[in-house]
């Protein structure tokens, strides 16, 4: 009697090959789980910087900057125009000097940096006739044609901080036009969560030539 051999079946469903209701029956590819990882990590950093680029850009616009009247001596202050605005003007003489308050408004929520103050025009090298020298007791930076003071503060919710800004008359400038009129100005540097912008005065500084300062 020829022994018989059991047969077994053919089994169709290897270790690779997909089940009956088609899910596989082995975990995804190592390739395929990095890939999902990813998308995840990049759709969060997307989301963080679009929170952060609204976060900043909202507070910077709560920032202000304001310029008052100028008080001087040596000089006298008039009204001076153009169109339908108009402004106090110093006449630039010899001997004058005036003193300006810059306000800097944090409007915000959250607080910022107020880094620097820049004012256009009015450095060592300007050929403006007037000169910066001072902003109380802040000395004053070498910025060229432009005078900056470096402050570095912490610009809390709902606080202001003044700066009186002094000018005088400087010799070898002159003035090209009966006026001089700096929009902006002054213009202050702000930054907060490694994010800067300069936010200008929402006013002018404005200058009148005379006989002693006109080029």
């Amino acid at each position: 009697m020829v022994p018989t051999m059991s047969e077994t079946p053919n089994d169709a469903s290897g270790p690779d090959t997909p089940a009956a209701d088609g899910s596989p029956s082995a975990a995804e590819p190592p390739n395929r789980r990095l890939g999902f990882v990813l998308i995840a990590v990049v759709f969060l950093v997307a989301i963080m910087t679009v929170r952060w680029y609204y976060a900043t850009s909202s507070a910077f616009s709560d920032i202000s900057v304001e310029t008052g009247t100028p008080e001087c001596t040596g000089t006298t202050v008039r009204t001076t125009e153009a169109g339908d605005d108009s402004w106090p003007a110093a006449e630039v003489v010899p001997g004058m000097r005036c003193e300006v308050p810059v306000t800097v408004a944090n409007a915000a929520n959250v607080g910022v940096f107020l880094d620097r103050i820049t004012l256009p025009g009015f450095g060592p090298d300007s050929t403006l006739p007037v000169q910066v020298v001072s902003t109380d007791d802040v000395p004053t930076t070498d910025a060229g044609a432009d005078a900056e003071f470096v402050i570095e503060r912490r610009l809390e919710p709902d606080e202001l901080v003044e700066y009186n800004i002094t000018y005088e008359y400087r010799d070898g400038g002159c003035l090209d036009s009966e006026s001089y009129i700096a929009d902006g100005w002054p213009a202050a540097e702000v930054s907060m969560s490694r994010r800067s912008k300069t936010v200008l005065s929402l006013e002018v500084l404005a200058l009148l030539a005379t006989d002693q300062s006109r080029c």
